[in-house]
C-alpha cells in the first residue's frame, strides 16, 4: 500500500511519533467525543490536538458517535445526532480536512433494515447540504450484519460526497453475519475509506494486525486490486473491553436513574401546576365575583341617593295635589258625575304616584306581588278617567265591554301599570303617520305628507322666476363662484344663465309628481308605493336627455 494513503489513529500512545518516522497521515479520534465539540477540555487519555497537527500534514476526522443514530425513532435523539454530526462537519471543514467519518448507527433488534434504509437516505440527503463539494463523508459499519445496508444508503442517496468506511475488524465480530473478505467486495464500488485492527472473531479488540484470526495480508491485496484509492487507518490500542463493559453499565445506571427523576420530577411539577391553576382559577372567580358585587353595590348606592332626592322633591307636590283633590271633593259636594268623577282620579292617581315613589326607595329590596282581590272593572274605570282627556285629544275612542263586579287576584297597583301601558302604546301607535303644516298651521290640505308637494312646487317655481332675470344672472354667478368649487368661469355661468333665460320664461318650467299611491305599508307604518312602470315612462318622457331610451335596470338604485 502507498504510503500516501495510509494514517494511524490518534487512540495509540504512540501514533504521534510513528506518523513522523513514517511519514503517516493521522486519524484525529480526539472529536469522537460529542463534549469536544462543545469545547470541553480533552480526557486525561486523549492526546492534544496540537500535538497531532504538528506531528503529520495529513488528516482525516473521525466524528462523534455515542448514543447517536440517524433513524433515530425518537425525535430528541435524531435532532441531536444531526446537530453532532453538523459540528463535526463544520469543525472538519474549519481544519481544512477533506475526509471525515461517522458511523452508520444501526442497533440489531431495534431497528428494521428497510425502514433504516429509508429513514438514514433521507437524513443523509439534508446533512449532505452542509458538506462542501470537496468534503468526503464516510459512513463506518458497527453493528451492521451484511454491508447490504450501506450500499443500500448509498444507492439511495447517489451523492458523491457520502461513501462507506469498512471496519475489518468491525466486519469479524460476532455482529458480523459475512466474513471481512465479502464485507470488501460488497463495498468496493463505494469504498473510500478502511479500518485496519485484527481481534480473534468475536468481539472488537483493536489488536495488532497480526494478532488475530484475520488474513491482513490477503485482505489488503484484495483491497488494492479492487479500490486501489481507499485510504487505511491503522486503528490499534489495547484490550478494554472489560473496562468498556462496566462503563456500559454505569452509563445504563446513569441513564435510568435520570429517567426515573425526570418523571419523578415532571410528575411532582405537573401536579403543581394544575394546582396552582385551581387556587388561581379559584382565587380569579372570587375577585370577579367581589367586583361584581362592589359595582352592584355602587350602583345601589348611586342610584339611592338619586331616588331618595326624586323622592323627596315629587314626595311634596304629590301630597298637596291628594289634599286639594280631597278638599275640592267635599267642598263640592253634589256635584255633577263627570267632575267627581275627574277628582277622584286625581286623587286616585296622586295616591298610586306616591306608591310608585316608594317602591322606587325600595328599589334595591324588591317587593313581591300582592295576592288580593281586586276588582278589574274598578281599575279600568280609573285608568280610563286618567286617560279620557288625552285620548280624546288625538281622535281615539274607546270601546268598553266589561261589567261591574269583574274579580282578580293580584297586585292592585302592578294590573293598574300594565293597563296604563297598553292603551300609552296604543295611543302613541296612532300617531305614526306624520303630520306637516304650513307656517300658519293650517295644514297641506289635510293631505298629510302628501299634500306637502304643492307646496313645495311653488316654492321652486318661485325661485325660478327670481332667478331667470337678466338683472339678476352676475349677482348669482358671483355668489355661485364664490360658495361652489367649480371649472367653471364667470363667462361660462353668464353663457349658461342666457341659454336659461331662452327657455321661455315660467310657461317652459312644469313640475310633476312621481306616480304611485299611498296605500303601501311597511313595518306598520303607511308609505307611499311608486309605481315603477309609470316612473320609468315620467323619467324618459320629461328627464331623459338620451336618444335611447332608460330601462327599468337603468333605474334600479341597488344594482351596482
Amino acid at each position: 500500500m502507498r504510503r500516501e494513503l495510509l494514517y494511524v489513529s490518534s487512540i495509540g500512545e504512540d501514533c504521534c511519533e510513528a506518523a513522523r518516522a513514517f511519514g503517516l497521515g493521522i486519524e484525529l479520534a480526539q472529536f469522537c467525543t460529542a463534549a469536544r465539540l462543545d469545547g470541553a477540555p480533552p480526557e486525561p487519555w486523549e492526546l492534544p490536538v496540537e500535538r497531532c497537527l504538528s506531528a503529520s500534514s495529513r488528516f482525516v476526522l473521525h466524528g462523534p458517535f455515542n448514543e447517536l443514530t440517524p433513524a433515530a425513532i425518537d425525535p430528541l435523539v435524531l435532532d441531536v445526532t444531526k446537530k453532532r454530526y453538523r459540528q463535526a462537519i463544520k469543525k472538519a471543514h474549519t481544519m481544512g480536512i477533506q475526509k471525515i467519518v461517522l458511523h452508520a448507527g444501526f442497533l440489531p433488534l431495534v431497528y428494521y433494515p428497510e425502514w433504516f434504509v429509508e429513514r438514514s437516505a433521507a437524513v443523509w440527503r439534508e446533512l449532505l447540504c452542509d458538506v462542501p463539494d470537496d468534503m468526503t463523508v464516510c459512513l463506518e459499519n458497527v453493528l451492521e450484519p451484511e454491508p447490504q445496508l450501506l450500499t443500500a444508503i448509498m444507492e439511495a442517496v447517489h451523492d458523491p460526497r457520502l461513501r462507506i468506511c469498512l471496519d475489518l475488524g468491525h466486519a469479524n465480530t460476532c455482529a458480523s453475519a459475512l466474513p471481512p473478505e465479502n464485507w470488501l467486495r460488497a463495498c468496493a464500488p463505494y469504498l473510500s475509506h478502511v479500518h485496519l485492527h485484527n481481534n480473534q472473531g468475536d468481539r472488537d479488540l483493536h489488536a495488532a494486525l497480526f494478532d488475530g484470526v484475520m488474513d491482513i495480508a490477503g485482505l489488503l491485496s484484495l483491497l488494492e486490486a479492487l479500490s486501489p484509492q481507499a485510504t487505511c487507518t491503522l486503528e490499534l490500542t489495547q484490550d478494554i473491553t472489560s473496562d468498556y463493559e462496566q462503563i456500559l453499565l454505569f452509563q445504563g445506571v446513569v441513564v435510568v436513574t435520570c429517567l426515573l427523576s425526570s418523571v419523578i420530577m415532571f410528575a411532582l411539577l405537573l401536579m403543581l401546576i394544575q394546582r396552582a391553576e385551581r387556587v388561581l382559577a379559584d382565587r380569579m372567580a372570587k375577585n370577579r365575583q367581589l367586583e361584581n358585587e362592589l359595582h352592584s353595590n355602587e350602583k345601589l348606592v348611586s342610584m339611592g341617593r338619586v331616588i331618595a332626592s326624586i323622592a323627596h322633591e315629587i314626595r311634596n307636590p304629590l301630597g298637596i295635589i291628594r289634599s286639594s283633590a280631597e278638599l275640592l271633593q267635599r267642598r263640592m259636594g253634589k256635584a255633577d258625575a263627570g267632575t267627581s268623577r275627574i277628582l277622584q282620579a286625581i286623587y286616585d292617581e296622586s295616591v298610586r304616584l306616591s306608591q310608585t315613589v316608594n317602591d322606587f326607595l325600595d328599589y334595591a329590596r324588591p317587593r313581591q306581588p300582592r295576592q288580593d282581590l281586586v276588582d278589574l272593572d274598578l281599575v279600568l274605570s280609573q285608568v280610563l278617567a286618567f286617560l279620557e282627556g288625552e285620548l280624546g285629544r288625538v281622535g281615539v275612542a274607546i270601546e268598553r265591554a266589561t261589567s261591574p263586579g269583574l274579580w282578580v287576584r293580584g297586585d292592585k297597583d302592578l294590573l293598574y301599570r300594565a293597563i296604563y301601558n297598553i292603551l300609552v302604546n296604543g295611543q302613541q301607535a296612532m300617531e305614526v303617520v306624520r303630520f306637516r303644516h304650513n307656517n300658519d298651521n293650517t295644514g297641506y290640505g289635510g293631505r298629510q305628507d302628501i299634500g306637502r308637494i304643492g307646496t313645495q312646487q311653488a316654492f321652486l317655481k318661485a325661485v325660478a322666476q327670481k332667478l331667470m332675470k337678466l338683472e339678476n344672472v352676475p349677482a348669482m354667478a358671483e355668489t355661485f363662484l364664490k360658495y361652489v368649487k367649480t371649472d367653471l368661469t364667470l363667462g361660462n355661468l353668464v353663457w349658461l344663465a342666457n341659454e336659461a333665460l331662452g327657455m321661455g320664461g315660467m310657461d317652459a318650467i312644469s313640475f310633476a309628481t312621481l306616480p304611485g299611491d299611498g296605500t303601501g305599508w311597511y313595518k306598520g307604518m303607511s308609505v307611499y308605493a311608486l309605481d315603477p312602470a309609470q316612473v320609468l315612462e315620467m323619467t324618459n318622457s320629461m328627464l331623459n336627455p338620451y336618444a335611447a331610451d332608460i330601462t327599468a335596470a337603468d333605474q334600479n338604485i341597488l344594482v351596482p
